[in-house]
């Protein structure tokens, strides 16, 4: 692994997505990672850009192929992490997986042109084939593609393009292949979000059986493996992940005790899904093996900290971020 000095030499780092769930703390990782060091993040129109030290904002339609040319003209990074996908629910059979396919692709020819040295783009642990898991559920990086309906597609045909500019020696670039996250600024419809704010109403928390095992990451655990991965000179794709699966369950109900609502936690009273993968936990030998990455956080000091963080939003009437 490269390492500080690293980013350091090269100079200018750009985040797109950088107001979303990962995007915020991957800013945070990178302000911690070097200290001082200017980052360019990208926010869609009309939205907040937000603060913070060494930060320079930039308001931009990522699916405006000339705008993306013209803002990497400008800022001319050395190093990229592209996080921004398409928003909203629904996104596993969106048409727009493959307009933001393009998107990412415009944004690499641009990257390249504007001499570009090291990508870091982000996928997910849906473009495996969950189906075709092993008997323990643990996969690896070689594991079959093929899930996660158009939005895997659309990950997938992505990945092949920075796979190709890699092999024909254009940048140095990573496929940061995410699995589970909670943590600050999750999604409020998401399980970890949702039951907490159930539960913080003092409103029954109603679940599946809990069953499924998953592993689930600390969204800054994951964004500070991102950072590391953009600093080192590891290719291809790296899985994000605790390399540890959880039972539902067994996360919903360290909840509840945390909150003190555990005669609330209604597990079982969903339906799960029909055909539900039992287990989808991510091998991590590329991450700590050969990045040599550590998670920072125990879970239950994140589980606390996610749910101290959704109480600072109510105190201050925010319960939608």
């Amino acid at each position: 692994m490269k390492g500080e000095d690293e980013i350091e030499s090269q100079g200018r780092v750009l985040v797109t997505g950088a107001r979303g769930f990962v995007g915020r703390a991957v800013l945070k990782a990178l302000q911690g990672f070097e200290p001082g060091r200017e980052v360019f993040a990208t926010h869609s129109l009309g939205s907040d850009a937000g603060s913070g030290a060494n930060v320079v904002w930039q308001e931009i339609n990522l699916l405006n192929t000339q705008a993306v040319r013209e803002l990497l003209a400008q800022v001319r990074p050395s190093h990229l992490i592209h996080l921004a996908w398409a928003p909203g629910r629904g996104i596993y059979e969106s048409a727009e997986n493959a307009r933001w396919a393009a998107a990412g692709s415009d944004l690499l020819d641009a990257f390249v042109a504007g001499g570009g040295q090291r990508a870091v783009f982000a996928g997910t642990c849906a473009e495996y084939d969950w189906n075709a898991a092993s008997d323990d559920g643990v996969f690896s990086e070689a594991a079959p593609l093929g899930g996660g309906g158009a939005y895997g597609e659309a990950k997938r045909t992505l990945q092949l393009d920075l796979d190709c500019r890699v092999g024909a020696g254009e940048l140095s670039g990573a496929w940061a292949r995410i699995f589970f996250l909670f943590g600050p600024h999750e999604p409020a419809g998401r399980l970890v979000p949702a039951v907490i704010g159930a539960l913080l109403d003092g409103a029954a928390a109603e679940t599946t059986h809990g069953e499924q095992i998953r592993d689930y990451l600390y969204v800054r655990d994951a964004a500070d493996a991102i950072v590391n991965l953009l600093a080192s000179d590891l290719e291809g794709p790296v899985n994000i992940g605790s390399g540890e699966g959880i039972r539902l369950k067994e996360l919903i109900l360290d909840i509840a005790r945390r909150i003190g609502g555990e005669h609330l936690a209604r597990l079982g009273a969903l339906a799960a899904p029909e055909g539900e993968v039992a287990s989808v936990v991510a091998d991590t030998t590329r991450l700590t093996v050969e990045l040599g990455w550590r998670s920072a956080y125990e879970r239950g000091s994140a589980v606390a900290e996610t749910i101290d963080w959704w109480r600072s939003q109510r105190r201050h009437g925010d319960t939608t971020v």
